[in-house]
């Protein structure tokens, strides 16, 4: 299968406190993987080579220099309840670092939330970690919207399930072997403290 793959390189920042996550009477939301919990105790061990950067007072990616970088707000809970924070953060995030990374050159991407609650091996509509999105994204990556949209429900990940289509109302689904790859380069914990 031939993918185009666009390399953005990124480090997520993840607050310590949310590690400890809440549950939801719904069941969804946030659930810290084993690989997480390791990240973070090592991450406290080893500080990582960040610990110079000035950060700023305030950041804002829909007012950077009077530029909106942000990408589009979505809901989660539509067409049905699904408990997919975890995906939707992740990818929109990641796109909001791309349209920084390409200065909102057309077309904007919209990482395609279906595909990693079908493929990520992250999570489900019961809830998911982020830092697994990202683990995927940076060995894999992740195709635009348009290959599998929002359907808030669990998949499986089947090769139409990572880019499909149909050609007509009479005709079966079709697989798109081709499409573009979006993959974070560099992506990791930080904690404050």
């Amino acid at each position: 299968m031939n993918r185009l793959v666009i390399q953005i390189s990124l480090i997520v920042a993840l607050a310590a406190f949310a590690v400890t996550a809440g549950k939801s009477k719904f069941g969804g939301g946030f659930k810290p993987s084993a690989e997480l919990l390791e990240a973070v105790k090592i991450s406290k061990s080893q500080p990582a080579k960040v610990r110079d950067v000035v950060v700023p007072e305030t950041y804002d990616v829909r007012d950077l220099n009077g530029v909106n970088y942000a990408s589009i707000n979505r809901n989660q809970h539509l067409p049905q309840y699904c408990g997919s924070c975890w995906a939707h953060g992740s990818t929109s995030a990641f796109a909001d670092r791309i349209n920084i990374a390409r200065k909102n050159a057309f077309p904007l991407p919209l990482i395609c939330v279906q595909y990693i609650i079908d493929c990520g091996g992250a999570g489900s509509c019961y809830g998911g970690d982020d830092y697994l999105v990202w683990k995927h994204l940076s060995e894999v990556g992740a195709p635009d919207e348009t290959c599998n949209n929002y359907q808030a429900k669990n998949g499986a990940c089947v090769e139409f399930n990572e880019c499909g289509t149909y050609e007509s109302f009479t005709t079966p689904p079709t697989n798109i072997s081709e499409y573009q790859m979006y993959k974070v380069g560099d992506y990791g914990v930080i904690t404050n403290g």
